[in-house]
């Protein structure tokens, strides 16, 4: 039986569960926090391990949300899961936030297009759709699994992008994440916010967009108990110097700090 330890930070929530191959979950918290993911981190998991009446020498695997994500608290899960990877000789799962975000929306029938506030009036997006996967030998449920399969990897771009890549699927769509409002029939609630009425309805011609519910906008830790599973049992998995963040940009910086140094 593997174990497994899994960090979530990439986003403005910090958390983490404990599980074991197979999916099932024995402990899990995830708290909102815009900063301070470092701080909460590590009595986080003291917590979900004394909450499964584990220890850190009870883990086989460690699994981290590599990103893309908040830049800072991206640095904070990577160099969490390699340290504790290190430490013990452990293997990684690295896991993307867009196939964590995919993966809660697994059982819809069309694309799933997570989008993630990425800042500076940018969001990081993907496609995925569920595919049938057959149960495998490493504790996997009997039935079969709904895993979601990358059509598009995760790009960094403008709310118009996202909405010009959607508009090259046809078909329906499920957004969600906290880089998009919860879309329907109906128009958006805010035009601040997210992809704006025009972009959503230029896609919406002859496609069906829906909008994913508030609970399936942050990455989830349970679901990264799951993926992680599922990476092991295929052999993808990383030794600790082989962990690599997925920033797909460059870190949020001051510039006018940036030109100050420049002429030091």
């Amino acid at each position: 039986m593997t174990a497994i330890l899994a960090l979530e930070t990439a986003t403005d929530v910090v958390g983490c569960a404990v599980g074991i191959a197979g999916g099932q979950t024995r402990a899990s918290m995830l708290v909102g926090s815009e900063r301070s993911h470092g701080e909460m981190l590590a009595p986080m998991i003291q917590a979900v391990l004394a909450e499964a009446d584990m220890s850190i020498a009870d883990i086989d695997l460690i699994a981290v949300d590599c990103g893309p994500g908040r830049y800072t608290g991206i640095r904070v899960g990577i160099a969490t899961a390699a340290a504790l990877a290190y430490a013990r000789s452990l293997p990684v799962a690295a896991v993307s936030s867009t196939e964590l975000l995919a993966f809660g929306a697994r059982n819809f029938n069309g694309y799933i297009v997570p989008v993630v506030d990425a800042r500076r009036g940018e969001v990081f997006y993907a496609v995925y759709r569920a595919a049938e996967h057959e149960a495998g030998s490493q504790g996997m449920a009997e039935q079969n699994h709904r895993f979601p399969e990358e059509i598009v990897p995760p790009k960094v771009g403008s709310s118009a992008d996202a909405a010009a890549e959607m508009s090259q699927h046809e078909g329906k769509k499920l957004l969600l994440g906290d880089g998009v409002l919860e879309v329907g029939p109906a128009e958006p609630k805010s035009p601040k916010e997210g992809l704006k009425k025009s972009e959503t309805e230029a896609v919406r011609l002859g496609n069906e967009i829906v909008g994913g519910k508030v609970a399936a906008a942050r990455p989830s830790p349970s679901s990264l108990v799951v993926l992680a599973a599922q990476k092991a049992a295929a052999g993808q998995v990383l030794e600790s110097s082989e962990l690599r963040p997925l920033y797909l940009r460059r870190p949020d910086i001051n510039t006018a700090g940036r030109k100050k140094a420049a002429v030091l």
